[in-house]
């Protein structure tokens, strides 16, 4: 649902409305209009593939498919814990007050603690996503007990719930994280229940990137609202829909400076390595393409076609497309198989749909840091065993008939 819904969003609607108006979004000018049939090209062909790879991997989940492993109570328990402590040095290392200042000004006051970006962002990372895992977790446990017939105290979910949406708000974080972890919660809290409830949030989704996605941008140099954009189609024509022509400038890139040939790969793969010990670490995607471009503001997007693309032409597209669609489509079915008797996906489930916009918008680089601690804390609480713990608790008044998502 969440790589459809970009697909149709920043790389269909967006680049239709603003060449339907003729308007190049600001951050990203004089692209070269003649290369838009290539990059046109590139995106149905990343999607073809991308549909081969999800059709493969939804056959064999008919045949072969496994069970995600129940939320361990203890780590559950461990992991709140150091998440709560972790947050507080956090919070208090930077000064409570800095957090209700505006996007920019925090980043500010976090870059005085941390000067090092790759330090700074690994710890913002750790601080708000271990927070989001833990309160899932809980969610997890709350159901797991339930259908043992026991009772969970409500104490620790509310006081993860107050911490994340201290440490990760409105105001003072960015858009793309504050949603990740909005529809997290309202996941944890069974927004998945149903088939009905999943359409609904697959529309709630769809018409809030279009009209509350740019507005959520209002607080980001200014605790004063400043609200640039009046309508939903105007606001296609802002920066925060530059994804297409990104992808032209990525293939005018390729066409002038040659293949990276995984370059750009390896920064995403090393991305914790600091740049003071690694001075020619690659650079962001979308920086890398805006110090092509010559533009001034480098905080720009590199979608997964655009990754792909640059760093090996289009064997990597056809490749990481297929790969990319073969590895969603397993993860829905085993998400699938697990609501067949839960109220609320997997814990992967609650949180990586939504942290995936991050991920397709890109740049890769910049989503690692946040993507690794989400990985590591759930393999945490969600350790391998086997037997019958694997399986999640049988809900007696779970439907026998949902219908496939």
């Amino acid at each position: 649902m969440v790589y459809w819904l970009f697909t149709y969003i920043f790389m269909g609607m967006a680049p239709y409305v603003q060449q339907r108006l003729q308007i190049v979004p600001g951050t990203t000018l004089g692209i070269d209009e003649s290369l838009f049939g290539i990059a046109t090209t590139i995106v149905l062909i990343g999607n073809t593939v991308f549909i081969l790879g999800s059709w493969l991997a939804n056959r064999r989940g008919k045949v072969a498919s496994a069970k995600p492993s129940v939320v361990s109570d203890l780590r559950a328990n461990a992991l709140a814990a150091g998440a709560l402590g972790f947050a507080a040095y956090y919070v208090l290392k930077i000064g409570p007050s800095n957090f209700l200042l505006s996007l920019s000004e925090l980043a500010l006051a976090r870059s005085y603690v941390w000067p090092d970006p790759t330090t700074n962002v690994i710890i913002t990372g750790a601080a708000s996503m271990s927070l989001l895992v833990a309160f899932a977790a809980q969610m997890q446990l709350r159901q797991q007990r339930r259908f043992a017939e026991k009772s969970k105290p409500l104490i620790l979910p509310l006081t993860l719930m107050g911490a994340l949406l201290l440490v990760v708000n409105p105001i003072s974080s960015p858009r793309y994280i504050f949603g990740t972890v909005a529809l997290a919660i309202f996941a944890s809290m069974g927004a998945y229940a149903t088939v009905d409830r999943f359409k609904v949030v697959s529309l709630s989704a769809m018409v809030g990137l279009v009209t509350l996605f740019p507005i959520m941008d209002a607080f980001r140099h200014s605790t004063h609202a400043n609200i640039e954009s009046d309508s939903p189609i105007s606001a296609m024509t802002t920066g925060d829909f530059d994804a297409f022509a990104q992808l032209v400038n990525t293939v005018e890139y390729v066409h002038v400076e040659g293949i990276t040939w995984g370059n750009q790969l390896l920064g995403v793969l090393l991305f914790w390595v600091p740049r003071s010990l690694w001075e020619s670490k690659p650079v962001d995607t979308g920086i890398l393409l805006a110090r092509f471009k010559g533009y001034s503001f480098e905080n720009l997007s590199a979608p997964i076609w655009a990754e792909f693309y640059i760093n090996g032409g289009w064997i990597f597209l056809v490749v990481g497309m297929f790969a990319l669609g073969y590895l969603l489509r397993t993860f829905d079915v085993r998400a699938e198989q697990f609501l067949e008797s839960s109220r609320i996906p997997p814990l992967l489930g609650c949180i990586l749909p939504f942290y995936l916009l991050i991920v397709l918008r890109g740049s890769l680089l910049t989503s690692m840091a946040y993507l690794l601690v989400i990985l590591l804390c759930v393999a945490f609480v969600t350790p391998r065993s086997t037997g019958l713990t694997d399986r999640p608790h049988t809900n007696p008044a779970a439907p026998t008939k949902r219908g496939r998502l």
